[in-house]
């Protein structure tokens, strides 16, 4: 057996040991603090594990916990280093997809703004968290939101850029809060939505995602132009926006239908200018209060939002 000391916490005390040919790690309780953590990280271990979601717990007690050792580099480290911009990409939508399930459990990490030693990226670029000592139960949960925050600080967006992964900070923020308030709706669609949104964004589809935002900002009752978001953007890319609309995978959650003609008539939807695409528009529309008479938008000049 290997005895040997490999880390010391504020709460805890961890060796690295070989059992039956395997490496393992051994927490112990610091006793310098007042507080023994080693019951609550191994309760949301025990939980996390069937989510495929940290360190195979392999047995607890009072005194110690024992788990899997996961051999690999920090998060800071695997940014810092040499690895591809796919295997970076796939890193990251794995830590999100984490912490998505997370806050679907209710369980808050607490260390996602910062988890430069929390989160191990083993040789087959898994992400695996580690540290579950501060995990609580919570209606305010925020694994993404807090993960999102970690990804724009200077020395992680800068290693980002050097890989190509290109993101706008304020856009990514705006989306993750988008996530946010549909947890706290309780939308299940829409949490899904903004998360593949968080992702499509680590992608570099900025002004898609700028579209999209700006979408969101039309108030209850109105609608807006192609014109409208392009002046909004700062762009004269009419045809690209145009593009945008007819592409959008996500409506009516995202809401392009609220995009009509500068005179009023209706447009086009997903695409198509005739048919049952323009009837469901005009079905989505007067749902939302926004009445349609002739093709066109009812006191246009009254419901028409410009940015």
């Amino acid at each position: 057996m290997i005895d040997n000391f490999y880390a010391k916490g504020k709460r805890g005390i961890v060796k690295l040991e070989e059992q039956n040919g395997r490496k393992v790690i051994i927490k112990t309780h610091n006793p310098r603090s007042s507080t023994n953590t080693l019951y609550n990280e191994s309760k949301f271990l025990k939980i996390l594990n069937k989510h495929h979601i940290g360190p195979r717990l392999i047995s607890s007690s009072k005194d110690q916990i024992i788990m899997e050792f996961i051999d690999g580099l920090t998060i800071e480290q695997f940014l810092q280093g040499e690895a591809k911009k796919r295997q970076m990409l796939n890193v990251l939508f794995q830590i999100l997809d984490q912490c998505a399930l997370m806050d679907d459990l209710h369980i808050n990490k607490f260390e996602m703004t910062n988890p430069y030693k929390h989160i191990i990226i083993d040789a087959k670029y898994e992400a695996v968290m580690i540290d579950f000592e501060r995990c609580r139960y919570s209606k305010k949960v925020k694994n993404v939101t807090q993960f999102c925050s970690y990804l724009i600080k200077d020395t992680v967006f800068q290693a980002l850029t050097k890989r190509a992964i290109l993101f706008d900070k304020e856009n990514l923020l705006a989306i993750a809060k988008r996530y946010k308030d549909s947890i706290i709706n309780k939308d299940k669609k829409s949490i899904f939505v903004f998360l593949k949104i968080l992702k499509d964004e680590l992608l570099g589809k900025t002004l898609r995602n700028k579209v999209f935002l700006k979408l969101l900002s039309v108030p209850k009752k109105k609608v807006t132009t192609y014109k409208d978001l392009a002046l909004a953007l700062n762009t004269k890319a009419y045809q690209a926006i145009g593009q945008v609309m007819r592409n959008n995978p996500y409506a009516p959650i995202i809401p392009c239908h609220l995009v009509v003609k500068i005179d009023g008539s209706l447009g086009g939807f997903m695409g198509k200018t005739t048919g049952k695409p323009i009837l469901k528009k005009k079905r989505l529309l007067q749902e939302q209060g926004i009445p349609v008479e002739k093709g066109k938008i009812k006191n246009f000049e009254e419901k028409h939002y410009t940015f």
